[in-house]
């Protein structure tokens, strides 16, 4: 064994006489539209799956110069005649005469690699691509040593997503024309949509010595450069591509899509503009540019916008997709379901159209329904994390423990795209591996809740024969090294660790060990509290004045969830008063407005300058008879404790609370209420107040 560390990503090198191309790797044509950031289907820490807008397959250039369908040399004077006519015709856009020519041709020189080739190409042109494949595969036949045919031959391929097919041809065709730039550039966009960066990059770089700031060139390498994450220089090519050619659109709105990645909306909305002033029918510019209002929240332009689409483009499914991803952002879940029926019922064939018309019915509480959508999702695209991600919050929702956790694994395959798999130099561990005599790493993620809820499985990997290490937020480390003191800890963030053997996430535990809904290890009180803690705030409390009561009304205000789970101080207090009872903050920070509401309501006692740790906090709840928390830590701390907790929750839960109950097997003495419809803390505070009425009533008495 050795000391592990986790692997650096590899730098992006630069390539000389380059800089940004055409985005043949992946088309901005339609891009993803980031919905609602503060989704409740997602795990605390986690950015939401978005709700995306359409994503046409990556295709390779549509135009091909005429020039290539000049007549080869070597042919007869009169064919080449010929040729040079339909040449002409297709300059004239007289396409059928084009097409009638040489099937006549066809007819009277059966065979002839030439014009069979010409026809191969011409196809291609005209986007009949299959057709195009088929006869430029027999010109090769006819002429196995010619470069164009292969060269086309890649494109056919590439613009029919048969990717490796199209290395085969280009390779090919770079051995018998080496000096064709073309030929490395299709390669490129093979590359990259095979995720093959690095060579991807490599060709686009010799087809730029080939034939130096050919802006399409260019565009493809800034696309590279965005796809590898490497913005900055992506907008040095893209900039470079659009001084050399002012009014190459894609270029631009590939520009856009990277400006918008750095949260520079503002310019990435001028460069949409500027492409609809000169070319105003171009959908995908339109798409764009109303997902970067939506981004922005200028919901009200973004709605007009893809109104005028709809009525523009009514039988583009991608278009009711980005008004449904729209409504779905505004909270107003029925508009947006019929729009992703209308997007479906265009293209049932749409797996993202799927996966967001899911994530909507889940957050109206229609989940088996959203485990339809998603089955969908990934009917029409078995290699879809997005689909695969959302699936097992939908699973775990529906108390399907065991296939959603195994599913869950997939917020590391790109189903949370802020979430990228830890890479150490030993195998991670897998369900079955052996653990006895082995030290296993268990490595932190997520949020300060989520450790606390699963720390209980450490000592499960311990019990099975596992030496544990631990890598935990430091703020938790005191009170989980009381909890498990023959586990290693180790601070979060930290980049060396001791010798192990084996690795897994604290999430990713429940599945290697094969969790079921009667398997979860639900015990009653594992988190303990320091005893001269506790004898300090017992002190401090008042006696014989009702029920000690804790609060927590609102978390971390920069949580992606925060403005579904938080409430204010005076909305909590008017569901405990005028009850005669204790109330005491749990809150170490208090958020400005709240912070005023405290000063003028000395009943709400505060003990945020004792509070140092979770440790501190634990011994002061050990100390109450009830906590009352929104969905945050303090809530996972108290039912960890085994502590009287009610938690409340928005309508479309967190995974973790299942549906239509109000315990949870996670925490034996917690009690969930939950909101009677989205968005309805009034419901859910009324319940409470009666509640906690009789819990006075009961304690007067």
């Amino acid at each position: 064994m050795a000391t592990k560390s986790d692997k650096k990503p590899p730098t992006v090198k630069p390539l000389k006489a380059q800089v940004a191309a055409k985005p043949t790797v992946k088309p901005t044509a339609k891009l993803k539209a980031t919905v609602n950031p503060s989704s409740t289907d997602t795990p605390k820490g986690l950015a939401p799956t978005p709700l995306a807008a359409a994503q046409p397959p990556a295709v390779a250039p549509k135009n091909i110069p005429t020039s290539q369908l000049a007549a080869p040399v070597g042919v007869p004077d009169a064919l080449k005649t010929q040729l040079e006519r339909i040449n002409r015709l297709i300059q004239a856009n007289d396409h059928d005469t084009a097409a009638a020519t040489f099937q006549r041709l066809l007819r009277e020189y059966p065979k002839h690699p030439g014009i069979t080739r010409q026809y191969g190409i011409y196809k291609l042109q005209v986007q009949e691509n299959a057709a195009g494949l088929e006869l430029l595969t027999e010109a090769a036949v006819l002429s196995p040593n010619d470069g164009m045919v292969q060269k086309f031959l890649g494109l056919a391929n590439l613009r029919l997503n048969k990717h490796d097919a199209a290395l085969v041809h280009l390779a090919a065709a770079e051995k018998i024309t080496p000096n064709e730039p073309d030929v490395y550039y299709f390669a490129a966009q093979a590359l990259g949509s095979l995720k093959k960066f690095d060579d991807a990059v490599k060709k686009i770089g010799r087809a730029l010595q080939l034939k130096p700031e050919l802006p399409a060139y260019l565009h493809t390498l800034g696309t590279l450069f965005s796809q590898m994450n490497a913005d900055k220089r992506a907008l040095t090519v893209l900039y470079r591509a659009l001084d050399l050619q002012p009014t190459l659109w894609s270029a631009r709105l590939t520009l856009g899509h990277v400006l918008m990645r750095l949260n520079r909306q503002k310019e990435a909305i001028s460069h949409y503009a500027e492409v609809l002033r000169d070319a105003p029918d171009r959908i995908d510019a339109m798409t764009n540019l109303g997902n970067a209002y939506m981004a922005t929240e200028q919901l009200d332009t973004a709605e007009e916008h893809f109104k005028r689409l709809q009525s523009l483009f009514p039988k583009e499914a991608s278009v009711h997709n980005n008004l449904g991803n729209l409504y779905s952002k505004s909270n107003r879940y029925e508009e947006a379901i019929v729009n992703y029926e209308k997007a479906l019922e265009i293209k049932d064939a749409y797996p993202e159209a799927w996966n967001n018309y899911a994530i909507t019915l889940r957050r109206l509480n229609r989940v088996k329904e959203s485990l339809h959508g998603l089955n969908k999702a990934i009917e029409h695209n078995k290699n879809f994390p997005d689909a695969y991600w959302n699936r097992s919050l939908s699973m775990l929702l529906l108390g399907q423990i065991e296939n959603g956790f195994a599913e869950y694994e997939w917020r590391w395959k790109g189903g949370v795209k802020e979430m990228k798999p830890r890479k150490f130099s030993v195998p991670i561990l897998e369900r079955g591996m052996p653990l006895k005599g082995k030290r296993i790493l268990v490595h932190s993620e997520q949020g300060l809740g989520d450790h606390i809820q699963f720390v209980r499985y450490l000592p499960i990997l311990q019990n099975m024969g596992a030496t544990v290490l631990a890598e935990f937020p430091e703020a938790l480390i005191p009170i989980c090294k009381d909890y498990a003191p023959d586990v290693t800890w180790i601070e979060r963030g930290t980049r060396k660790f001791p010798e192990f053997d084996n690795y897994c996430a604290l999430l990713s535990v429940p599945t290697i060990l094969g969790t079921t809904m009667d398997t979860i290890p639900a015990t009653k009180d594992y988190l303990p509290a320091p005893a001269d803690r506790i004898q300090f705030f017992a002190d401090k409390l008042p006696k014989n004045q009702g029920p000690k009561v804790g609060i927590v009304w609102s978390g971390n205000p920069k949580h992606q969830n925060d403005r579904n789970r938080s409430i204010t101080l005076e909305r909590m207090l008017q569901v405990l008063q005028p009850a005669k009872a204790t109330i005491v903050s749990l809150m170490k920070e208090v958020r400005p407005d709240d912070l005023t509401f405290m000063k003028a309501h000395t009943e709400v006692l505060d003990f945020s300058t004792d509070l140092d740790s979770f440790s501190d906090t634990a011994a002061l709840i050990k100390n109450l008879d009830l906590v009352i928390a929104v969905d945050t830590s303090v809530a996972h701390l108290a039912g960890a404790l085994g502590c009287p907790v009610w938690t409340l929750i928005p309508f479309a839960p967190d995974w973790r609370w299942m549906l239509d109950r109000t315990d949870t097997p996670w925490y034996p003495t917690m009690t969930l209420y939950r909101q009677h419809k989205p968005h309805d803390w009034d419901g859910v505070l009324s319940d409470v107040k009666r509640d906690f009425l009789k819990i006075c009533d009961a304690h007067a008495h």
